[in-house]
């Protein structure tokens, strides 16, 4: 609950207009609109943060983690996307201001890793008060100002703050445009430091499930703003401009220039979901004496392209029934992409004899994925070694079925089973 809040805390809320399809506007399989305005100055991007196929990630310049490299230690946005073109990176747009010898200037996530730290930040402050675009490991996206780092949750980084590039200002502020002095003043800039005449802007819808990415040669800011608010945006920042706005979409560079930049944001299309699972083998069906327990183990291949790690307490979730001495199971081990692992479920149902139902899924705290896993179990009455001779031959039949043969006949074995209890219960009052 305490991420789900923080993470509200940073979206700037209520409602957007939806964009309407544009002759100038193009989509394409991956959830990605391309727009041209101003007879081809302004070029938009429209990212679907929804498509779990999309990838947002903060990259710097040569790879160097570090916000205060050396000064040589730039690099041009179509080089940022060379480097990554066999991950299949679909657009390169330029990041933070940076100044000299020094990388960006606001906070700078990358992989969930903060690069300006307590450190950096008390030897090299910036004199602006940066605006930053943050990106969700499980895809949403916020225009936020960041707490002090020693303010900030760790556990943040972990999925909220998993990338971000920082700028400013915001200059589109819960749907209303900003004029530019204003916004120059709200983030502390001047405003001769705060014009360019050529820009680069994000922003993202209210629920923070879009992402807008603009460069213009020709718009002023506020003409940046409105346009970004009539395309859909809610919230909106500008990243740096002048010689360092550069746009790079599908192998072509739309906005060009020779200046080299800290870092970069960068959109990549996988190969699978983001997050995705395989159930191996379906979990038998427990047949249980009255008050006793036991444990199911259900395996499963992560399939997606996030790995699952202990510590954003991955596990089994239980969606329907009563099966399970807890509603959660979590997982004990982290599993990379491809691997496998097993998820214990503890069987310990307080109710009377009979049939008991229930359905699981994998879960973290942002999303819900994966098949649904049926958990099933007979709980038998006392004293009933008879009974159980009876019923165990009919369970041990369904684990010879193929899953949907199985799907077909366990309602109603279930209901013979149940039928079978109940007379037994009427007969032995």
């Amino acid at each position: 609950m305490k991420l789900r809040w923080l993470w509200l805390c940073l979206v700037l809320l209520p409602l957007s207009v939806a964009s309407a399809a544009r002759a100038n506007c193009r989509s394409d399989r991956d959830g990605i609109t391309y727009c041209v305005e101003d007879r081809g100055d302004t070029h938009l991007l429209i990212v679907d943060l929804t498509n779990p196929r999309l990838r947002v990630q903060t990259v710097m310049a040569n790879g160097v983690l570090d916000v205060w490299p050396p000064a040589e230690q730039r690099e041009r946005v179509i080089d940022m996307a060379k480097r990554y073109r066999a991950e299949n990176v679909v657009i390169a747009v330029n990041g933070d201001y940076f100044g000299s010898g020094r990388g960006p200037e606001g906070p700078t996530v990358v992989q969930g890793q903060r690069l300006d730290t307590a450190e950096t930040i008390a030897a090299n402050p910036s004199e602006y008060r940066r605006s930053t675009l943050a990106l969700s490991r499980s895809g949403q996206a916020a225009v936020t100002h960041l707490n002090p780092i020693d303010l900030l949750d760790p556990a943040a980084y972990r999925d909220l703050l998993f990338n971000a590039v920082s700028g400013g200002p915001i200059i589109l502020l819960n749907g209303q445009p900003l004029p530019e002095e204003l916004a120059c003043l709200i983030d502390n800039i001047p405003v001769n430091a705060c014009r360019r005449d050529r820009q680069t802007a994000a922003g993202v819808d209210a629920q923070g499930t879009t992402l807008y990415l603009v460069v213009s040669t020709q718009r002023s800011t506020r003409g940046l703003a409105e346009l970004l608010r009539d395309y859909g945006a809610f919230n909106a920042l500008k990243l740096d401009g002048g010689g360092s706005s550069q746009l790079w979409y599908r192998g072509r560079t739309l906005v060009k220039s020779d200046r080299e930049v800290a870092n970069a944001l960068l959109v990549f299309v996988e190969d699978r979901p983001r997050h995705a699972a395989q159930l191996l083998k379906r979990p038998p069906v427990p047949l249980l004496n009255a008050g006793e327990s036991t444990t199911l183990d259900v395996p499963l291949r992560n399939t997606g392209y996030l790995g699952w790690t202990v510590d954003r307490l991955y596990g089994l979730g239980r969606t329907s029934g009563s099966v399970g001495a807890a509603s959660f199971a979590r997982l004990l081990s982290d599993v990379p992409p491809t691997a496998e692992s097993t998820v214990s479920v503890s069987i310990e149902i307080a109710g009377p004899p009979g049939v008991y139902t229930s359905t699981w899924r994998l879960r973290q705290p942002f999303e819900e994925f994966g098949p649904t896993v049926p958990i099933y179990a007979v709980v038998l009455p006392p004293d009933t070694a008879a009974l159980r001779k009876q019923i165990q031959p009919l369970l041990t039949q369904l684990t010879r079925l193929s899953d949907k043969s199985f799907e077909n006949e366990w309602p109603k074995t279930a209901k013979r089973i149940q039928q079978m209890i109940d007379k037994w219960v009427k007969e032995h009052p």
